[in-house]
């Protein structure tokens, strides 16, 4: 029969009966040799190693997939240096200008003859004396994720797999390289959760300036009442007119103006006392992510100047080929349960599933979204004396962080669609089948009223006030 190169045999057993014979303790016996010892054959056929089931002996030449992954979506990733333990942000809120002290006004008298530095029965503004603290609020970002990966380098149980020490350090070496290769995927998975979890905060909590419905703006634009379907398939040239058009204005929008349009304001205060976290974005600091199809159309159809320093540095650019599947029909789709900020108690806000199927891109503040490492390690074990190898392990903890207090811009195709219904008069809630992730807003007989809640679980609709009877009543929300 052929030889093969079988596993290493266990002849424990087999040597202690030899060494008990050879020191007169036992009487000989026979003992089957044959087990390990190589008398010749004219056949070879090959056979995996035993260690790791996949190196077959006694090859010449072998090549190695060594080939590095880099990774994609780093855009967001932190200078190590940047933070590496927890992380706090200090707001200033704006203030408002108040009435002249120093001049007599149409609303106030300051300056007259028996009149002293107080309010003089309300003719006149306060004193100096009145306090004007800042108003700051400080946010954490507090939450850690760790994770480890381990390898096992066997330091002679391989030998035989290799002709030499320098072709095993080969093969060694396209390990740590794939090794490499999960590192950089890993970050990247991490990565892209931060980037669709922002997308998802913004489509929720965002103010309406920070989410740009492509559908709609090509059709308010043009004067036409396409679905997106229309648009992808047979309306590009005029999409990506619209899409380079909104990225310059609104590039130049978040840089020109301190304003509260495009982030959540944290607005303390009611009425004309309120208070706002403003922003703007100067070029240098805003980064643009675009799903990579209609990128590619752009720089051939249509105005590739967009990529000029002008408007924004390409090497704060980077193209996406998928959001976060590699499924053909998902490439532009996220499914994510964002996280939203805690409450002014410090509770945890649960957010509603949100389903985008058509994602473009986001323009957003370096700022808005980071991923850092924290810390990471790679660390031998001692040598395992009795089995021979060694156990590495690579440890990382880091920090994820999506800051809805900075400037970001969605864009995304979306249909608008209604839901129906008739008031009668007493029923304030209704209830919408296709539970979206948001409701754009209620109309009763036209007109737009106050909604008091929207339940995604239930897709139950509250509205402040009850529509009369045989109102029509229609519910706006994106599919």
């Amino acid at each position: 029969m052929a030889s093969t190169i079988s596993n290493v045999k266990e002849v424990y057993a087999i040597c202690n009966e030899l060494a008990r014979e050879m020191d007169g303790q036992t009487n000989i016996k026979v003992v089957d040799t044959s087990s390990f010892v190589d008398a010749g054959n004219t056949v070879f056929i090959p056979q995996k190693d035993n260690v790791l089931g996949a190196m077959v002996r006694f090859i010449i030449k072998r090549k190695y997939f060594d080939r590095a992954w880099k990774g994609t979506m780093g855009l967001i990733s932190a200078s190590e240096s940047e933070f590496n333990t927890l992380y706090s942000k200090v707001y200033n809120y704006t203030s408002r200008v108040e009435a002249s002290g120093a001049f007599n006004t149409d609303a106030y008298t300051n300056i007259k003859n028996g009149y002293d530095n107080g309010t003089n029965s309300g003719d006149s503004v306060g004193t100096m004396w009145e306090q004007r603290l800042p108003h700051v609020v400080e946010k954490f970002f507090i939450k850690e994720a760790a994770y480890d990966k381990g390898v096992t380098r066997p330091l002679v149980q391989l030998q035989d797999a290799f002709n030499s020490e320098a072709d095993f350090m080969k093969f060694w070496n396209s390990v740590i390289n794939e090794i490499n290769n999960d590192i950089a995927r890993y970050t990247e998975a991490r990565n892209r959760a931060i980037v669709c979890n922002t997308i998802a905060q913004i489509y929720l909590t965002s103010p309406k300036g920070s989410k740009v419905n492509l559908v709609k703006v090509l059709n308010d634009t043009f004067g036409t009442s396409y679905t997106k379907e229309q648009i992808k398939q047979a309306h590009d040239k005029e999409f990506l007119e619209t899409l380079i058009s909104q990225i310059k204005i609104l590039s130049d929008r978040m840089s020109n103006e301190y304003t509260v349009n495009y982030h959540d304001p944290m607005t303390i205060g009611e009425g004309d006392n309120t208070e706002d976290i403003l922003r703007f974005t100067p070029k240098s600091e805003q980064k643009l992510m675009l799903f990579s199809e209609y990128l590619a159309t752009a720089k051939t159809k249509v105005m590739p100047e967009i990529f000029n320093p002008q408007y924004l540095d390409i090497k704060n650019f980077e193209a996406v080929t998928y959001w976060q599947s590699t499924n053909d029909a998902d490439r532009m789709k996220i499914k994510v349960k964002p996280s939203l900020p805690a409450d002014a108690s410090g509770n945890e806000v649960v957010a509603n599933n949100v389903e985008l199927n058509d994602v473009v891109g986001i323009l957003f503040d370096t700022e808005r979204m980071k991923s850092t490492l924290q810390y990471q390690s790679v660390i031998d074990t001692p040598v395992e004396a009795r089995k021979m190898y060694v156990n590495t392990w690579y440890h990382w903890k880091f920090g994820s962080i999506s800051d809805p207090t900075e400037n970001a811009i969605i864009f995304y195709l979306a249909d608008e669609v209604t839901a129906d219904f008739t008031g009668d008069g007493s029923a304030k809630t209704f209830t919408v089948s296709a539970k979206p992730a948001l409701i754009e807003k209620v109309t009763v007989g036209g007109t737009e009223v106050e909604v008091t809640s929207y339940v995604q679980s239930t897709g139950v609709v509250t509205l402040k006030n009850a529509p009369a009877n045989n109102a029509a009543v229609k519910v706006y929300y994106e599919v």
